[in-house]
């Protein structure tokens, strides 16, 4: 409902909820399902366009059937079985990794602390380019690792370049 005299309220998020670009509500809800979050979409995302790294296609295309998956999990969990397959995980250890650190946001971007009655998981180990293992403590440990990577800085000017000459 409309009401024509309303007009736009300036909402405040809690700082630790938030890690600039990457918690956007516009990103995340464009990189999600029409009623949840999406952490391989997320996480692709950040992969290729974020830290600029390569995914080649998969094998074999698998389409991802919530309907056929048991309600009760959440969606961590439904992605997890869906692509624990060893031929999956080669691009999924990487993709998954990332996406599961922005689970605290749902499919439009609010914050969330629970799914389907449990709560959020989004803890997660990350391995970089380089090899390293690190752990990313959701969002704001993510910013700050994309903030500091070398390689993500270069892809950032790189798409920015990209999309200035097109």
């Amino acid at each position: 409902k409309v009401i024509e005299d309303e007009e736009f309220e300036r909402v405040d998020f809690e700082p630790e909820e938030r890690s600039g670009l990457i918690t956007h509500p516009y990103l995340l809800v464009h990189f999600s399902y029409r009623n949840n979050s999406s952490p391989v979409h997320r996480g692709v995302f950040l992969t290729r366009q974020i830290l600029g790294r390569f995914l080649k296609a998969p094998p074999q295309a698998v389409s991802f059937k919530e309907s056929e998956l048991d309600p009760s999990l959440s969606m961590r969990e439904k992605v997890t079985l869906v692509t624990k397959d060893s031929n999956c995980m080669g691009c999924h250890g990487m993709i998954n990794s990332l996406g599961f650190s922005l689970e605290n946001y749902d499919g439009i971007g609010r914050w969330r602390d629970t799914e389907n009655k449990k709560t959020v998981n989004s803890i997660t180990e990350y391995e970089t380019r380089g090899g390293k293992i690190i752990n990313l403590k959701g969002a704001r440990s993510l910013g700050e690792f994309i903030a500091e990577d070398t390689n993500a800085q270069k892809t950032f000017v790189r798409n920015l370049f990209e999309y200035m000459i097109k």
